[in-house]
C-alpha cells in the first residue's frame, strides 16, 4: 500500500511516518520503479505499536531503544525490564515533582483568597521575590 493509504489505515499522517522512518522507528518500506514508497500490513502493527508506547509517555528516543532491544532476534525481556525500570523511576521522579509544584500553587492560590483585595497580589509578588517567604 501507498503512503496515502498506510496514513488513512493507521491515522498517522504521512509527514509523522516519513519521520518515524528516518527515526529507523519503521522498517524501510520497498519502493516502486518511480520510488513511491510500498508498504505492508506490518506497518500498521509497527505505528500501532508506536502510539501505544507513546501512550504510556515513551519518548520517540525511548521507543526506538525498546524496538532495539526486542529486535536483536533474541528479545532480551532481562534488558527490556531494566528499561522499563528506569522509566517507571523517572516517572515517580515527576510525580515528585508535580505533588511539590501542586502544593506550592494551592499554597499561593490560597493567599489570594485570602487577600482577595490586596493592590499586590501574594502570588504574583511570591514569584517575583528573591525568596519564596515559605512557599516552595
Amino acid at each position: 500500500m501507498k503512503i496515502g493509504v498506510l496514513a488513512e489505515k493507521s491515522g498517522v499522517d504521512r509527514q509523522t511516518i516519513r519521520y518515524y522512518e528516518s527515526l529507523n522507528l519503521l522498517d524501510a518500506p520497498n519502493r516502486t520503479p518511480a520510488g513511491y514508497r510500498v508498504y505492508d500490513e506490518c506497518t500498521i502493527g509497527q505505528l500501532n505499536f508506536i502510539r501505544k508506547a507513546k501512550s504510556i509517555g515513551l519518548t520517540l528516543k525511548d521507543i526506538k531503544k525498546l524496538i532495539d532491544l526486542s529486535s536483536v532476534g533474541t528479545k532480551n525481556c532481562g534488558e527490556i525490564a531494566e528499561f522499563a525500570r528506569e522509566k517507571l523511576e523517572e516517572v515517580r521522579e515527576k510525580i515528585v515533582h508535580l505533588q511539590s509544584i501542586e502544593r506550592s500553587l494551592s499554597e499561593l492560590q490560597s493567599l489570594c483568597e485570602e487577600n482577595p483585595d490586596s493592590v499586590r497580589c501574594p502570588f504574583v509578588e511570591n514569584l517575583l521575590s528573591d525568596t519564596n517567604n515559605g512557599v516552595k
